[in-house]
């Protein structure tokens, strides 16, 4: 039998926030919120990441800016993304990350946090803890940020454990340990377990991951077999142990291409929410084309006053490049999600493409800007 693998994962703490604070010094031990500050936005907005000092305010990411304020009204400080840093650290930390993996086996999983398999590399250290260890102090050295890593037999394990002791957190969970690691967590922990699944578990009174595995019957019944299958293997710490390659890898640390836009008041003015979303389609075409890239699937998200969210989705036969056809696309998903409004007034809408490929050669700025391509 097959020995166990070491899966580290590896997860920059406060990603966006630790850049800021990297850039300007005075914000250390400060409570940061990455988002619009309230006073210029009319208290629209969310919160896309803080640090761990506004934490303990109970602020987190997703929720509106005007609620961050009310919870932490005189200390906080707003600081916007500076999205080319963003970019060229995240090469850097990947490029860092790979060189610890066995034999490259290093895979991106967004552009702050990546799966390494050291398997063979842990032999050559006091256990996996040591060289958890030297991640860190080489992320803190060259980079001046701070990681957690998770340590587990797959990957599933793995990504769980590094959100468990955050910020410069190492946990790791042996193989046999991990039924008792993953039972008394939250259904939430199990990745792709969003509010929507984890209010219909809670309403058939599935709270943990433990009770998942005590309820499978009652989990097919009422959400079906391929979710029911899903839920239990995670419950049993299944998961993947395969590391796809670096040069596929380093593709998917930008899984999609998104921009979204909030109202500075609720609109019903469908003229002005088209044009926003052919404003936000073309700024993510203009994004594939300076990186090379093609796209398969468009979302468009609507978020309605009372902060409902819906999306629509499709996917096109053969990688796009084109922003004509993407806007026709684009358009026409809204129109979808248009006769589902219901009259509601529009907080927020959105733009994403996935399903990324590289092309061959990137368009050129001339070709970009005089053609529809």
């Amino acid at each position: 039998m097959e020995s166990p693998k070491t899966i580290f994962h590896v997860d920059l703490d406060a990603y966006y926030a630790s850049l800021a604070i990297r850039n300007n010094p005075d914000l250390v031990g400060r409570p940061i919120v990455v988002g619009p500050n309230p006073k210029e936005s009319n208290g629209r907005g969310v919160v896309l990441t803080c640090s761990y000092e506004a934490r303990k305010f109970g602020i987190r990411s997703g929720m509106p800016v005007s609620k961050a304020k009310w919870l932490c009204p005189d200390e906080i400080i707003y600081v916007r993304v500076d999205w080319g840093d963003v970019h060229k650290t995240s090469k850097r930390i990947h490029s860092l990350l790979k060189r610890f993996a066995d034999d490259d086996h290093y895979q991106p999983a967004g552009c702050d946090e990546g799966y390494l398999d050291v398997t063979r590399r842990v032999r050559h250290y006091n256990g996996p803890e040591e060289l958890a260890r030297e991640i860190q102090h080489e992320m803190k050295n060259q980079e001046n940020l701070s990681c957690s890593v998770g340590i587990g037999p797959n990957k599933l394990v793995g990504k769980i454990a590094s959100d468990f002791n955050k910020p410069l957190g190492i946990t790791r969970i042996d193989p046999n340990d991990v039924l008792d690691f993953l039972g008394p967590l939250s259904v939430r922990k199990i990745i792709g377990v969003g509010p929507k699944t984890a209010s219909r578990l809670k309403h058939l009174g599935i709270h943990t991951i433990a009770d998942i595995r005590d309820s499978q019957d009652k989990i097919e019944r009422n959400l079906g077999p391929h979710v029911s299958n899903w839920l239990v293997q995670a419950s049993f710490g299944e998961g993947s142990s395969q590391i796809r390659s670096s040069r596929v890898g380093l593709l998917n640390a930008f899984k999609s291409i998104s921009h979204e836009t909030t109202f500075l008041e609720d609109s019903d003015d469908w003229s002005q929410i088209e044009d926003r979303v052919q404003s936000l389609t073309l700024d993510n075409c203009r994004r594939i084309h300076r990186r090379g890239l093609s796209f398969r699937t468009i979302t468009i998200k609507l978020r309605f006053a009372n902060f409902d969210t819906c999306t629509k989705s499709t996917t096109l036969s053969q990688p796009c490049t084109n922003t004509k056809k993407a806007i026709d696309v684009s358009l026409g998903l809204l129109q979808s999600l248009r006769s589902r409004s219901k009259n509601r007034r529009i907080r927020l809408v959105g733009s994403r493409f996935s399903g990324l490929q590289k092309r061959m050669k990137p368009l050129s700025k001339w070709f970009v800007q005089n053609t529809g391509s």
